[in-house]
This record gives structure tokens, C-alpha cells and sequence, in this order.
């Protein structure tokens, strides 16, 4: 494995839980605690046929990944998103999101990821996650930014060769994965600061995990 030496872990129990009536947040980044132009990460539960509005207090390019169910985005059926697709849209300082689970009987999950940007298209982009493979989810040469994930079987490993300034954030979704020998489970992330390369090893069945390059 690729011995590092600049390197943070932040376990799932230790991300800031905002709980309201309708959706609780669990943000890994926020703007008080930024990772380069990654100004915002978090996990979000929406409870069945419940809306809510993402405020944005900086220009930033959003993407929203749902991780479990549909959601709908800003308003009707045309801005609906599945499973395997994100939506991606450029959001002022002070404007507003609207996300809402059209699910009467079961919760949705999504992610939240923000990255300062001065613009950006709106659109639904479609991704396949083949097994065992790290695919590239989006990439953004303006922001120097990159996002990737992975769907891994249990004791499968891969690497991945950092391009942007070195400084990568790594997420698990679900399973447990080994990365640069720090294990990580569902929920947990793990900071890299002046890192050329990237291994990992999943240790459980359909482990999948998000990896983001940002600059400084």
C-alpha cells in the first residue's frame, strides 16, 4: 500500500447532525470547514412525501447524488432523478433548492456536494457503475475538480493516480473499504493532503465509495 503522510479520518459518529421535522442532515464539510473549493458534503435523509430547501451562502456548482430512491429537484416530474444519475446546477449566494420525496411509505437518502464555482449548467447526467471498476462520475478542468465512484465486491482492489493538486476526499457510502491502509466504514471519510496516489481494497459485498480531487 502507499504510505501517506498527510491524512485526516473523520468517523460517521462525528459528522454534524442537523435533525428537523421533515429531514436530517449529516454534513462532513461545510463552509466553516472547507476542503479547498469542496465547500459542502453531506448525507441527507428525507422522510417520506416530506420537500425541503437547501440554502446556498456562496456561488457554488451543486451536485445532487440520490443514494437510495428518487428524488425530485426544483419542480416536476421533467427534474426527477434516479438512481444512477445526479443532477448538477450552478446556485447563487442566497438562493434556494427545492428537494422532495414523492415516496408516501419509505425515506430517501441523496448527497449534497458543493463546489465554489462562478458558473454552471443545469442538466441530468446518467452514470453506470460497472463492478469492481472506478468510474468517472464528472470532471471540471475550470475548478480543477473531479469526481469518481466505485462499486466493489468483497477483497477486489484498485488504485487511482491523483491530477488535481494532490488533495483528495474519500467517502464511503456503503461496506467497508481499506484505503492507503486506514480502514474506513459506511459513512466515514478520509482526507488526503499531498497524495500522488490512491489504493484501496473493499472489504465487504456491493461496497461502494465516492472519491473527490479538489483544489487547494
Amino acid at each position: 500500500m502507499n504510505p501517506t503522510k498527510q491524512a485526516r479520518i473523520l468517523t460517521a459518529n462525528r459528522r454534524n447532525l442537523i435533525k428537523k421535522e421533515n429531514v436530517n442532515t449529516y454534513e462532513t464539510i461545510n463552509s466553516k470547514d472547507s476542503f479547498g473549493s469542496l465547500v459542502h458534503f453531506s448525507s441527507n435523509i428525507l422522510k417520506a412525501n416530506q420537500q425541503t430547501f437547501l440554502n446556498y451562502s456562496e456561488n457554488v456548482l451543486s451536485l445532487i447524488i440520490p443514494t437510495f430512491g428518487g428524488i425530485e429537484v426544483a419542480a416536476g416530474s421533467d427534474n426527477f432523478v434516479h438512481i444512477s444519475q445526479f443532477y448538477s446546477e450552478f446556485k447563487p449566494k442566497s438562493s434556494l433548492l427545492r428537494i422532495n420525496n414523492p415516496y408516501e411509505d419509505y425515506e430517501i437518502n441523496f448527497l449534497r456536494i458543493d463546489f465554489l464555482a462562478g458558473m454552471g449548467y443545469k442538466k441530468i447526467t446518467d452514470f453506470n457503475l460497472k463492478p469492481n471498476s472506478l468510474h468517472l462520475l464528472y470532471q471540471n478542468y475550470a475548478i480543477n475538480a473531479s469526481l469518481k465512484m466505485g462499486k466493489y465486491e468483497g477483497r477486489q482492489k484498485g488504485e487511482s493516480r491523483v491530477q488535481f493538486n494532490h488533495n483528495t476526499f474519500i467517502y464511503v457510502i456503503s461496506g467497508a473499504f481499506e484505503v492507503n491502509e486506514r480502514l474506513l466504514e459506511t459513512g466515514e471519510t478520509i482526507f488526503f493532503w499531498d497524495i500522488n496516489l490512491i489504493e484501496f481494497e473493499a472489504l465487504s459485498k456491493n461496497a461502494v465509495f465516492l472519491m473527490i480531487e479538489v483544489s487547494e
